[in-house]
C-alpha cells in the first residue's frame, strides 16, 4: 500500500510505502505453519533538476525498527573489530541514494547505493 505526491511545478515527489502488510496466503508444504512476510516501511523522494537531465532520489527504508545493521560475529572477531556500531552507522544504514541521467528521451542510466 502506498502514498504518492507529485509537483510536476517543482519536478518533486514523495511517496510513503507499507510492503508486506498481511500475511501468507497459503504454505508451500500442506500442514505447514504459515511464515512471517518480510514487513517495511519505506519513505522516499525524489527531485528532478529542471535545467539539467539528472534525478536525484532518497530512500530511507525499515522505518518501522531503527537496529537493522547486520553485525557478523565470525567476520568480525577474525578482522579484529569487536567494536559496536555507532549511532551513526545504524541510522546510515536505513539509506539508499540513487540517480538518474537522461542522454535522451530513450535511454536512462541509474546508479545507487545502499548503505546497508
Amino acid at each position: 500500500m502506498s502514498v504518492l505526491f507529485t509537483d510536476t511545478a517543482r519536478l518533486f515527489q514523495a511517496a510513503l510505502l507499507v510492503r508486506n502488510l498481511g500475511t501468507q496466503i497459503s504454505t508451500y508444504a500442506p500442514g505447514a505453519a504459515k511464515e512471517e512476510m518480510p514487513f517495511d516501511i519505506q519513505l522516499g523522494i525524489t527531485k528532478k533538476l529542471a535545467q539539467a537531465p539528472l534525478q536525484f532520489s532518497l530512500t530511507v527504508h525499515q522505518l518501522q525498527r531503527f537496529n537493522i545493521y547486520y553485525n557478523d560475529p565470525g567476520f568480525n572477531e577474525a578482522e579484529g573489530n569487536t567494536a559496536k556500531p555507532s549511532f551513526g552507522r545504524k541510522l546510515m544504514s536505513h539509506l539508499i541514494l540513487s540517480a538518474q541521467f537522461f542522454p535522451s528521451d530513450k535511454l536512462e542510466i541509474n546508479t545507487g547505493y545502499n548503505f546497508l
